[in-house]
């Protein structure tokens, strides 16, 4: 589903310097596909809403839920960020907030490092932003957070936006510059569709 090649406006803008890049909000943000495919619309959804508050593009949100937590919808074709994600050394899809919340308790006692939600968020490295995991399954608050950690990475490197958005995976460069790829694909992709 989704489009391999970049196009070069988008390459260019990620050369550009990160704070004007990611100034870029989008308040009606819509990705409206052919009516054979899904739509999808970010208008009024916790990517927008933590997008304005952090000023970083929800598409680009967007793209980093679906790298991190992506599952097939009910709708054939077609992938979501799972608000229910959980990964440790492999990943855990619960059916519900409380199915997942019951997990996490579990996956706690034996593990700091799990990553929790749409986002991914490592109670390891980023618990210390909420009061408890279990805020992280709350879908807004989850990627409130994400939106935190790549806001603080485009200020940290800004005028090198993929290697920021690699940090948001790895402060190691190579896998940094690799997740970024893979974001930076879906991200191209779904501002291609936006045409």
């Amino acid at each position: 589903m989704y489009i391999t090649k970049q196009s070069k406006s988008i390459r260019r803008a990620f050369t550009l310097k990160s704070a004007r890049l990611m100034a870029l909000i989008i308040s009606s943000f819509a990705l409206a596909t052919s009516p054979a495919t899904q739509a999808l619309v970010l208008k009024d959804t916790v990517f927008a809403k933590a997008g304005a508050e952090y000023n970083v593009d929800p598409a680009l949100l967007y793209s980093i839920a679906l790298v991190e937590s992506a599952i097939d919808a009910p709708e054939k074709g077609f992938l979501k960020p799972s608000p229910w994600t959980l990964r440790t050394n492999k990943p855990y899809y619960a059916k519900s907030k409380q199915e997942a919340e019951a997990l996490l308790d579990r996956l706690i006692q034996t593990n700091k490092s799990i990553d929790v939600g749409m986002m991914q968020i490592n109670l390891k490295w980023h618990g210390h932003r909420v009061k408890s995991p279990k805020d992280l399954l709350d879908p807004l608050t989850n990627v409130r957070v994400g939106a935190q950690i790549i806001s603080e990475q485009i200020k940290r490197y800004p005028k090198d936006a993929a290697l920021a958005v690699g940090n948001y995976h790895s402060s190691r460069p190579d896998r940094a510059r690799w997740y970024a790829r893979h974001v930076l694909r879906v991200y191209t992709n779904l501002k291609s569709q936006h045409k």
